[in-house]
């Protein structure tokens, strides 16, 4: 018997190190890494800097730098990715992900099976003030993201906090957002598909004063609906002026957020 498990065991194993052997001997690390930098098309650039490959599918790089429309998005740092060899026996490939951004770290695992595929990536107490993309939108001086992306057969969707925010109001034509009220924010949100996304709730949580969005957006139009809740001790008065027209009862305000209401401002 022990002997027929160990032929079993060595005719799995003997196409794995084939596959293995081929990887590392036949496939030129230039052919590999352009294949990572041209996965983004025209307007995602991809710079990878100290690229190395090693045995049993392992890629690892010195920095990663994702450009979109000639503005840097996100900076990887120490990354590094490996496959787990013993679920290539169940029929099912498994990449884990791992490297830092912004003093914070990433990490994810990417699953293709024959009947499902599963992304899952979680990043923790990233400083979104040190990304040169968020200072060119000049909206955030500090805060620290955690977050969590699943994208699978039973699940899609976002979640997310920023913690120990300090934001600068947002001003675009005339369109105006006190952001500099908020210090936490707390998100969830369904990808229904690449198009259109549901917002279960996205609060923010300042001093005197709590706002809850709800919605979706498809197809970039917005269709939203912002709930405003100032506490008696929140003494902005021009904006509570601004809201009256809003307002349902004391203390709460109901704002939809869509392209009509924007032209309207």
């Amino acid at each position: 018997m022990k002997r027929f498990f160990f032929i079993v065991l060595i005719c799995h194993m003997v196409p794995v190190l084939i596959i293995t052997c081929f990887w590392y001997f036949g496939v030129p690390d230039e052919y590999i890494l352009s294949r990572i930098e041209t996965v983004g098309g025209k307007d995602i650039k991809i710079n990878v800097r100290g690229f190395k490959k090693g045995l049993f599918f392992r890629l690892s790089a010195d920095k990663i730098i994702v450009s979109l429309n000639g503005k840097e998005a996100l900076e990887l740092n120490d990354f590094k990715t490996k496959l787990i060899l013993f679920k290539l026996l169940k029929g099912k490939a498994v990449l884990k992900v791992k490297g830092k951004s912004y003093e914070g770290d990433i990490t994810g695992e990417v699953s293709y099976g024959i009947k499902d595929k599963d992304i899952i990536f979680l990043c923790s107490d990233i400083e979104l003030s040190k990304s040169p993309y968020l200072k060119t939108m000049n909206i955030v001086q500090k805060g620290r993201l955690t977050a969590s992306f699943f994208y699978g057969q039973d699940k899609k969707e976002i979640k997310f906090t920023v913690s120990d925010a300090r934001l600068n109001d947002f001003i675009n034509n005339d369109l105006f957002v006190p952001l500099h009220y908020f210090k936490t924010i707390r998100g969830a949100v369904d990808i229904l598909s690449p198009e259109h996304l549901r917002i279960k709730s996205i609060a923010c949580e300042g001093q005197g004063i709590y706002v809850r969005l709800k919605g979706s957006i498809r197809q970039g139009k917005a269709d939203i609906i912002a709930e405003i809740m100032p506490e008696p001790s929140f003494d902005d008065y021009s904006l509570l002026g601004l809201m009256e027209r809003y307002k349902v009862s004391d203390g709460y305000y109901k704002i939809p957020v869509n392209s009509r209401a924007i032209n309207r401002l």
